[in-house]
């Protein structure tokens, strides 16, 4: 049975009312039964029961309820005139002071996102190529829109639907008039920025096929770079504050930050971090930093708590975040933009007021082996695999001008490819002269793990040399 609720108790229920609930619309009752997305107290879509049949529904609360509704109708409207696929709307409204409204669409059976058909995740960029097929047919729809002269402005793959065959388009509160030649390609490049590189050419190429304008690659690419780094940066700056991604706790001793999926499981851990790393395998057991591994509810973890080594220390410490935190957020800043480095799931400061302390790092366990042993043994076919990762490593570095700051062969894994773990001295350069003396530090880092003249640093030297002489061209 579900109870009635007013709109503003809903308003105020928080991330996730409990369910199964009922909405007065005007007369006729509405009763949810499954959250699909929530935005507290401004915006509620889920899975519902209207006049006998099972709808979605998008609550709109707040100043801007009227306003964001009759975007989502006159949205829905533009695709279904220029006869591509989108849910009808079956019913929208208003409370007379205009503080709710609401719009109820079909609900589409069994479908599934792009995003879950092919697995992606908010923070990464490594998918396995089974997913493409998708994303191409996709891409076919996102030029049909543009023929109709149409853009889904805030393009991702949670806004295409696959069911019966199909893809659909939903969020139509975002569907505006394309204006020229250049929003279709920025529009492109931003769905591109969120899939892996290696799909663009074929992305790119399934557009073309139907679309009535050609758009040109490289300048889809630079686009789709550009909005990379700014989907990268995002993400970084949420998961250092309370959001639908992040659940943040922070008191006058302690900051803490995991993601909201994992909140309930790691509260134990989180509460008695150095407990369990007392009671764990020890990986290292530095001044500077212990590195512990353990098992967590079916998962490998890897937690690095960052020592202070004394007094002094301490000091010069207090004023500035942890490191812990500068890797937290440069761990999610590097998954942005499609490097492979451990996931990172929880980071925890401690603080006395606005003074910090130690800070521990909870990242996801890397089975891999890192480059100083595996190229012990490796052949010369797997040392050139070796190198051809490091060259693709090195371009991202450049086109970000990114620095690693501790570049040797024990912080870089080989697991079917190179993992980055470390980054603790991760920096971001603003121009590229700085970006290129801390590139000539990082190198001349990781070559001196190899004697001179051996085979593993002659594949790496000339990966080096070959990165270095396309840069200059």
């Amino acid at each position: 049975m579900a109870d009635q609720i007013s709109f503003q108790k809903l308003a105020s229920a928080g991330r996730r009312p409990e369910l199964p609930l009922a909405l007065n619309l005007n007369g006729n009752e509405l009763i949810i039964d499954t959250w699909l997305r929530t935005l507290p107290g401004k915006r509620y879509v889920g899975r519902a029961t209207w006049r006998g049949q099972t709808v979605l529904a998008k609550i709109y609360l707040g100043k801007r309820a009227l306003t964001k509704a009759g975007l989502e109708v006159q949205g829905s409207r533009r695709l279904l005139q220029a006869k591509l696929p989108s849910p009808e709307v079956i019913h929208h409204g208003q409370l007379t002071d205009g503080k709710a409204a609401w719009v109820v669409s079909r609900f589409l059976p069994d479908s599934c996102s792009l995003e879950q058909q092919i697995g992606l995740q908010v923070d990464s960029l490594s998918l396995e190529d089974e997913g493409l097929p998708w994303a191409v047919k996709t891409a076919h729809t996102i030029a049909r829109m543009h023929n109709a002269g149409l853009q889904q402005k805030d393009i991702h793959p949670g806004n295409f639907l696959f069911s019966d065959e199909q893809c659909w388009i939903i969020d139509t509160a975002d569907i505006k008039a394309l204006d020229g030649h250049h929003d279709r390609a920025y529009n492109l490049g931003v769905f591109l920025s969120q899939l892996p590189e290696p799909w663009w050419p074929g992305l790119h190429a399934a557009y073309q096929r139907l679309a009535d304008t050609g758009l040109d690659y490289g300048t889809v690419c630079a686009l789709a770079w550009d909005w990379q780094a700014r989907r990268a940066e995002d993400l970084a700056e949420k998961s250092v504050r309370d959001c639908s991604l992040f659940e943040t706790r922070e008191s006058w001793r302690r900051f803490q930050s995991c993601w909201r999926e994992d909140s309930e499981s790691l509260r134990p851990l989180l509460d008695d971090l150095d407990g369990v790393i007392a009671r764990s395998r020890i990986l290292k057991d530095g001044g500077s930093a212990t590195v512990s591994e353990i098992e967590w509810q079916g998962r490998r973890l890897v937690i690095k708590r960052y020592n202070l080594k004394g007094l002094m220390h301490r000091l010069k410490r207090f004023w500035r975040p942890t490191r812990a935190w500068h890797s937290w957020q440069a761990g999610h800043r590097l998954r942005g933009l499609g490097v492979n480095t451990p996931r990172p799931v929880a980071m925890v400061e401690e603080r006395f007021g606005a003074l910090r302390g130690r800070g521990y790092l909870i990242t996801e366990h890397s089975v891999g082996e890192d480059l100083l042993k595996v190229c012990e043994t490796a052949e010369e076919p797997l040392l050139h695999k070796i190198a051809n990762a490091l060259q693709g490593l090195l371009q991202v570095m450049e086109r970000y001008r990114i620095s690693h700051g501790d570049f040797k062969a024990t912080n870089l894994l080989w697991e079917q490819g190179l993992v980055v773990i470390d980054l603790d001295a991760v920096r971001w350069h603003r121009s590229i002269g700085s970006w290129q003396k801390a590139n000539a530090k990082d190198e001349a880092r990781l070559l001196r793990n190899w004697a001179v003249d051996s085979l593993p640093r002659d594949c790496i030297e000339s990966a080096l040399t070959e990165q270095e002489q396309t840069l200059q061209n």
